[in-house]
């Protein structure tokens, strides 16, 4: 899922990030019920609502900062290693349960610390229709070791394996396997996620009420044999008044209108009888479909009973006017109070890789590929013609995969990264800020 398809909302007056189904396009509703109850340990929870006659799918972001905001600052080996456990972990679970890794948004701006848990967490959007690169994994955990401000202490070794694996044959598990490696070697803590809600369902078995049942036993029986004495005499008391009640009684109830079925076999009059049955089964027929609003029984209407009844078909026409000024406040109002992100995903800060040479202050692009620095006036990229220390071409400043490295071209004074020597025909792998010597001439890697 693209970055560029989500944007910031706010429902029940929590941030989200909602993404809009869009015409022809279907949600995974098995995985999207997965992400709404918490079954995926490391995706943000989710929710759905169906508005203007589209579907919405949105994950709820609050109270989080972007793995992008943290990325800003100068980062740890405990950060990179934390997070990128994370992310793998949450992805290796979504592939052994067989869900699309293309719903995974695979973006530093939609990735979201969890600060009480100190966990990354994703968002999933199970569109049917979200496909992914073949090398947009690999090129995001690239993009972050390349382009991270890293802390002068560490030791920058880890960084250095990381992207190893990211530039080899890259596959989620064995990429796992590394990471969880290197912390163990730092003394950094793996905890493993489990979902909980499993737990919830076992104290509900030992509540099963066994005993109430007898309890409730030993009242029955008492009370019937007390009721049969006290009903005997009452009996011949009211058979007496039935039968001088009901003869009169029933030539009076078709007179009223009033049409059970019983009624019907006494016929003194037959055909003023059947009209005036005809004649209520019209009415009743007529009043019966008016809640359930059809059109066909509009007609019916000259009935008198019925007309009292008929300004409900106008209630169709009634909801449409309340609900356009309710749609406006729920989606626009509120978005004014997120700050710069409301247009849109804030972008990462393009890196901007160069050497500064101290001695002069310059600023120097790696423009190319291979950009070679001496003293020679040709076939170098950068000419260093005032230090005799410099050989004519003394080292090749290298990108590759997002990546810069150093090689040293064997030069008469050796090339130093941060005071450890570059074996000759080596290369190197520059972090931001790094200091690198040229025999006594001092250039710092930086990337902003």
């Amino acid at each position: 899922m693209k970055a560029e398809l989500l944007k910031h909302s706010l429902r029940d007056n929590r941030a989200v990030l909602e993404y809009q189904i869009q015409d022809g396009e279907m949600m995974d509703g098995l995985v999207l019920k997965q992400c709404k109850e918490g079954k995926i340990p490391g995706v943000l929870l989710m929710g759905a609502a169906y508005e203007n006659g589209h579907n919405y799918m949105y994950a709820y972001i609050d109270k989080k900062e972007t793995l992008a905001e943290q990325l800003k600052d100068v980062v740890t080996e405990e950060l990179i290693l934390n997070s990128f456990e994370n992310i793998v972990s949450t992805l290796v679970r979504m592939e052994e349960q067989e869900i699309n890794l293309a719903y995974a948004v695979m973006n530093v701006e939609c990735i979201y610390m969890d600060a009480e848990a100190k966990k990354a967490r994703i968002i999933c959007m199970p569109g049917k229709k979200a496909t992914m690169e073949e090398d947009e994994l690999p090129n995001f955990f690239r993009n972050i070791l390349a382009n991270a401000v890293y802390l002068n202490s560490d030791d920058g070794n880890y960084v250095a394996k990381l992207l190893t694996a990211v530039n080899s044959e890259f596959e989620l598990k064995s990429f796992l396997r590394l990471i969880h490696g290197l912390m163990r070697d730092a003394g950094i803590e793996i905890v493993e996620e489990k979902i909980e809600e499993p737990v919830v369902a076992e104290p509900v078995a030992p509540a099963a009420p066994v005993v109430e049942p007898v309890v409730a036993e030993p009242v029955t029986p008492v009370a019937p044999v007390v009721e049969p004495v006290v009903a005997e005499p009452v009996v011949p008391v009211a058979p007496v008044v039935e039968p001088v009640v009901a003869e009169p009684a029933t030539p009076a109830t078709p007179v009223m209108g009033v049409i059970p079925e019983d009624d019907i076999e006494f016929e003194p009059m037959p055909e003023e009888m059947n009209a005036k049955i005809e004649r209520m089964n019209e009415a009743t027929s007529a009043v019966q479909p008016t809640p359930v609003e059809p059109q066909p029984v509009q007609p019916t209407a000259p009935v008198p009973p019925v007309q009292p009844v008929e300004p409900q078909p106008v209630q169709p026409t009634a909801p449409v006017p309340p609900i356009q000024p309710v749609q406006p406040t729920a989606p626009v109002n509120p978005q004014p109070r997120i700050t710069p992100q409301d247009a849109g995903l804030q972008q990462t800060k393009v890196p901007n890789p160069h050497l500064v040479r101290v001695k002069t202050g310059e600023n120097i692009p790696l423009t190319d590929e291979e950009f070679v620095i001496g003293k020679s006036v040709n076939g170098v990229n950068y000419t260093v013609a005032d230090n005799s220390a410099v050989s004519r071409v003394h080292c090749t400043i290298i990108k590759r995969n997002g990546a810069y490295y150093v090689r040293d071209e064997r030069s008469t004074n050796c090339t130093y990264v941060n005071g450890e020597q570059v074996t000759p025909g080596t290369e190197k792998l520059l972090l931001n800020n790094c200091k690198i010597f040229l025999g006594d001439e001092e250039f710092i890697y930086s990337l902003w």
